[in-house]
C-alpha cells in the first residue's frame, strides 16, 4: 500500500495501533449505522421524513465515513459513502422547512445507495491483505537493533544487507531465501577475513572469487605462521570452519533444488550469527 493513505511500505502496524490509527471501531459503528438506516426505510412501506437536526446528523455520518474509508484507501467505497451523501439531499422539502421527505424514487435511490455502500464495505475490505506475525518474528523484521550485533555490522558493512534481508526474509517464512541472503552476508565476510591475512579474495579482474577457492587460498598464509603458535591453531580452524559451512550450506543453497524449512532457515540463522560473532573480532 502506497504512504499517501497513511500506510507505509515496510512499516509493521500492531493490530490495536492500526485500529486507533485509522478508526477501526468508528468505522464499525457508521457501518452499523448506514445497515440500520436501509433497514429503517426497508420497513417503512411510505415515505420517510428526516428532519433538520437528523439530516445534519446523518450528513456529517456519511462525510465521517468516507474519510475513513479514504484513509484506508478504499476508493470504490468512498464513492459510495459520497454518493449516499449527495442522495440524502435529494429530498424534498418539508413542511415549514423541517428536513426533507423521501418519497417514490428518491426513497429508493436512497435505499440503493444505502445498501451499496454496505455491501462494497465488505468486498473491498476483503481485498485487503494483512500479514500477522508472532512478537518474536515482528522483531526480526523490524530490527530495531543488529540482528548480528554492533560489532558484527562494524567490521562486515558488507554483510549488514543481506543479514538484514534474511531476517526480513525469515519472518515471512521465505526460508530457502533467508538462507540464500545468509550465505551471502558469510562470503562478504569470509573476504573480509581472508583479506586480514593477505590471502588473495580477488581475480586479475577485479572480481571476487568463490568462497571455496578464497578459503583455500588462506591455508599458504595460515601454513606460513609460526609452526604450533596459538595465532596458526586460531586460523587453522577459523580456514577449517569455513570450508565446512561453504560445503555444507554455501554450494547446496546455490543449486537449484536445493530448499529449507523454517526450522532449518532459523538453525542456519542462529548459526550463522554465531559464527559471524566469532569471526567479528579477528578483522
Amino acid at each position: 500500500m502506497s504512504s499517501a493513505g497513511g500506510f507505509v511500505p515496510g512499516r509493521l502496524w500492531g493490530l490495536w495501533e492500526l485500529m486507533q490509527k485509522y478508526s477501526v471501531g468508528e468505522l464499525v459503528d457508521l457501518q452499523s449505522f448506514v445497515v440500520s438506516f436501509g433497514s429503517m426505510m426497508r420497513h417503512n412501506p411510505h415515505g420517510i421524513h428526516v428532519d433538520t437536526q437528523q439530516l445534519e446528523n446523518m450528513r456529517a455520518k456519511f462525510s465521517r465515513y468516507a474519510d475513513l474509508v479514504s484513509a484506508l484507501e478504499l476508493p470504490i467505497s468512498k464513492n459510495a459513502a459520497k454518493r449516499l451523501l449527495a442522495s440524502l439531499n435529494e429530498g424534498d422539502p418539508a413542511p415549514a422547512g423541517d428536513g426533507l421527505i423521501f418519497n417514490g424514487q428518491k426513497k429508493l435511490n436512497l435505499m440503493a445507495n444505502t445498501d451499496r455502500l454496505t455491501d462494497l464495505l465488505g468486498e473491498e475490505m476483503g481485498a485487503k491483505l494483512f500479514v500477522m506475525l508472532s512478537p518474536r518474528m515482528a522483531d526480526t523484521f523490524e530490527q530495531t537493533d543488529p540482528l548480528f550485533g554492533n560489532e558484527v555490522e562494524a567490521k562486515f558493512p558488507r554483510a549488514a544487507e543481506d543479514i538484514s534481508e534474511a531476517g526480513k526474509c525469515l519472518a515471512f517464512g521465505r526460508a530457502t531465501a533467508a538462507v540464500f541472503h545468509l550465505m551471502r552476508a558469510l562470503e562478504s565476510a569470509t573476504q573480509a577475513i581472508a583479506d586480514k591475512i593477505g590471502a588473495t579474495v580477488r581475480d586479475s579482474n577485479g572480481k571476487g572469487l568463490p568462497w571455496g577457492v578464497i578459503a583455500d587460498n588462506m591455508r599458504p598464509k595460515i601454513d606460513a605462521m609460526t609452526k604450533g603458535s596459538d595465532e596458526q591453531i586460531k586460523w587453522y580452524r577459523v580456514q577449517h570452519d569455513l570450508v565446512v559451512v561453504n560445503r555444507a550450506w554455501r554450494v547446496p543453497t546455490n543449486h537449484p533444488k536445493e530448499t529449507y524449512t523454517p526450522e532449518q532457515a532459523e538453525e542456519v540463522f542462529d548459526a550463522t550469527r554465531a559464527f559471524m560473532k566469532e569471526l567479528a573480532p579477528l578483522v
